[in-house]
């Protein structure tokens, strides 16, 4: 069975646990007729990154946890297992209106 993702967001983490959730919960209250998944990347955080984003339970959510190599191994970590049609990549502190994926899916389909 193929799974149709339309978009497909990459966000790279780095002792982020005062801004992932905000910008995850954001992302995730799109509206359902987009299909998206997101993929945080913890880059071996030592805050509570981690704890924040294990603690969002959407099957939408994807986490992968390495150790520090910085933001472009996080961001190829990801791209190893991306779904989407199109790819949206994110700062772990970026704050994003509430229709930013289907705004930008809108405009990169025109």
């Amino acid at each position: 069975m193929k799974i149709n993702i339309d978009i497909s967001v990459i966000i790279p983490a780095f002792n982020a646990a005062d801004s992932i959730g905000v910008l995850v919960h954001t992302l995730l209250g799109e509206p359902t007729t987009l299909s998206t998944e997101i993929i945080v990347v913890d880059d071996g955080s030592t805050d509570e990154t981690w704890t924040v984003l294990s603690a969002i339970t959407d099957e939408r959510l994807i986490l992968i946890r390495q150790e520090n190599q910085g933001v472009y191994a996080a961001r190829n970590a990801a791209l190893a297992i991306y779904r989407g049609e199109w790819v949206v990549f994110l700062d772990a502190d970026d704050r994003v209106a509430a229709d930013f994926l289907q705004e930008r899916l809108r405009t990169a389909r025109e």
